[in-house]
């Protein structure tokens, strides 16, 4: 895995405080273009969250930790029955009532939730 120089959100707004909202669309396109990535490959992060997500020192967002990732939807063998995976205050509804049914749009969902941290 490559070292990543940067600060990831929830750090870099528990330091500073709220972003002003272009600021923080710009960052969230970031990971937003790298999700896609992710998704076109197959894969669903399940954990997308301020502390996944990196700001590198150039100004470019990177998406780290893909530990709980699943090759595709409905995939997840890791995952046993009525266990929650990801972090409550990101995880989409759906996810938290059954890990195996997160796709990409329980990443999108997590996503906003994400930037919702950002602007507040």
């Amino acid at each position: 895995m490559e070292f990543v120089d940067g600060a990831n959100f929830h750090d870099i707004v528990k330091k500073h405080g709220q972003m002003d909202v272009l600021r923080a669309c710009h960052y969230m396109y970031g990971a937003a273009v790298g999700l896609n990535h992710a998704h076109e490959m197959g894969l669903v992060h399940r954990d997308i969250k301020p502390h996944n997500l990196i700001r590198t020192v150039n100004g470019r967002t990177k998406i780290l930790d893909f530990g709980l990732a699943t090759a595709e939807a409905g995939s997840g063998e890791l995952t046993g029955e009525n266990v929650v995976m990801g972090t409550p205050d990101y995880i989409a509804p759906e996810q938290a009532l059954d890990a195996h049914s997160a796709d990409a749009r329980s990443d999108i969902y997590s996503l906003g939730c994400s930037l919702y941290y950002l602007l507040t």
